[in-house]
């Protein structure tokens, strides 16, 4: 169903009907999904928005910083198998971490000071994806359709 079908079903309801819905929901919840998700949290306070967190923007040399020890952990295999650096989810969620980088670093202007190192980052980056293509450096090997960028369109900003 899609999110408008269920507000509209749902509008059909009084309020002990969608405590009971909403209870029978949370019990066919996995343990570990309320923890992954703060579901908890979340029903103590429904202002928090789990989903939706803003990216911050971090001076770019705290940024720098950040994408030099991912970058590292990548070259030492902390990402392609298990090990107590990375844990498995933050392995899994790699592609993430690289769409928040790739986002970040292409918005930088050319009139930047920052420009020609964040030029640098983004080709490291992509030598990174390159490799995991052929050499498992990340959980699977086709890193640019996990990305969800062509590799061609990374080429051309190279």
């Amino acid at each position: 169903m899609l999110v408008s079908e269920i507000r509209k079903e749902l509008r059909k309801y009084n309020h002990k009907e969608l405590e009971n819905i909403i209870l029978e929901l949370y019990k066919t919840i996995p343990k570990k999904k309320k923890e992954e998700y703060n579901i908890d949290d979340y029903i103590k306070n429904v202002s928090i928005k789990n989903k939706e967190k803003k990216i911050v923007n971090l001076p770019f040399i705290d940024l720098k910083k950040e994408i030099i020890y991912f970058l590292d952990c990548v070259d030492n295999g902390y990402y392609s198998s298990p090990n107590r650096i990375i844990s498995k989810k933050e392995r899994s969620s790699y592609r993430f971490k690289i769409k928040k980088y790739y986002k970040v670093l292409i918005d930088i202007s050319i009139d930047s000071k920052d420009f020609l190192e964040a030029t640098n980052l983004l080709v490291e980056i992509f030598k990174r994806l390159s490799i995991g293509s052929n050499r498992l450096l990340f959980v699977n090997w086709e890193t640019f359709k996990a990305l969800g960028v062509a590799q061609d369109d990374i080429m051309m900003l190279s």
